[in-house]
């Protein structure tokens, strides 16, 4: 698990700039491969139109394509499978660091509490900063439209 853990904390690859995500996750790059792999594990049973066909157009429930109301362009959305195996991931992924933490904390109580003592204290200067920047902050009048 910790080795889990670390793997997330560490960048792996780059990014392109434009492509679609979905939960902030890069469709064709990241989340695509990742579950063919869980596919052909056994761990997941994701259809191939889903994992061929990732970003769909979104269509009403008379089947019809739907429209974006202020441009005209075509709606494109992510395949529903797709779109429910992310969320159950990140659903574990959050319950995963809950329960790290969790038993982290509970072994090691004191060094848990010293190290977030020692991060409040390092981060007051930019605090107290910020803080009187906002205070000293005059919002600038809104725009009529």
């Amino acid at each position: 698990m910790n080795e889990f853990l670390v793997a997330l904390n560490t960048v792996h690859t780059k990014v392109a700039k434009h492509e679609r995500k979905v939960w902030n996750i890069p469709v064709n790059t990241v989340l695509v491969p990742f579950l063919t792999v869980m596919n052909l594990k056994g761990h997941t049973a994701i259809s191939k139109e889903a994992l061929g066909y990732p970003v769909q157009l979104a269509r009403d429930t008379e089947g019809n394509i739907r429209h974006n109301t202020k441009t005209g362009k075509p709606i494109m959305r992510i395949a529903p499978e797709l779109s429910g195996h992310v969320r159950g991931l990140r659903d574990n992924l959050i319950a995963s660091m809950s329960v790290t933490t969790t038993e982290y904390v509970t072994t090691h109580e004191n060094d848990y509490n010293l190290e977030r003592q020692n991060c409040i204290a390092s981060a007051k200067t930019k605090f107290d900063k910020d803080t009187a920047d906002i205070l000293a902050d005059k919002a600038p009048e809104p725009v009529e439209a």
